[in-house]
């Protein structure tokens, strides 16, 4: 089919799941990528796993990094030219979140992954897109994110910050095709949790 041939694509979080999944889809689609991953053993694997030869960049990225965020974006565009499509999927969970078992750093280390790196990534990609008027951003989220979370059983916050992101990158007041939107990925739910979201 081709849908994506001679499109170039930046995909964080590439070494595995839904970015490596996304990743394959592009290729198979014509698509030129970049995969990102702060695990270099993992993204060389995906990459074995890829077989995309000439069409694949492969670079371990910490995305929390603002200098590397900047080497990852010159790599892509050196071996490619341009990057139109943005695919901020890298993040990070953490198990125990609630209010009451959270730490200032267990707290910055989630915004850090979820939310100041693709800030950090699309803040790397938009001025060739401004430049170019022409570009894609795709923030991709856990519908969990879209949940409010409960303190003492009332709904305080929706923490599905990168999907606030988009109101500050969408560009097309501005005469250009600079397009951004957000992917929710279902979570698989336990039975308890089942019954938590049905009341909500």
């Amino acid at each position: 089919m081709a849908q994506l041939k001679g499109r170039v694509a930046l995909i964080t979080g590439g070494g595995s799941g839904v970015g490596l999944a996304t990743a394959k889809l592009f290729l198979a689609e014509g698509a030129h990528v970049a995969i990102a991953g702060r695990d270099a053993e993992k993204l060389r694997k995906a990459a074995a796993e890829l077989n995309g030869g000439a069409l694949l960049l492969a670079q371990p990225c910490d995305v929390t990094v603002p200098a590397q965020v900047q080497a990852l974006v010159e790599a892509a565009t050196k071996k490619f030219g341009r990057i139109d499509i943005l695919v901020n999927n890298a993040g990070m969970n953490i198990k125990n979140r609630a209010m009451r078992e959270l730490t200032p750093e267990t707290w910055r280390a989630m915004i850090a992954a979820n939310l100041d790196g693709a800030f950090y990534c699309t803040a790397a990609v938009l001025p060739a897109m401004r430049q170019r008027k022409d570009g894609v951003i795709i923030n991709i989220n856990s519908t969990s994110g879209n949940v409010p979370v409960r303190s003492a059983g009332r709904p305080t916050m929706r923490p599905n910050s990168d999907y606030r992101l988009l109101g500050f990158v969408s560009e097309r007041k501005r005469k250009t095709t600079i397009s951004a939107c957000a992917t929710f990925i279902p979570v698989r739910l336990t039975r308890r949790s089942w019954k938590t979201a049905r009341r909500r």
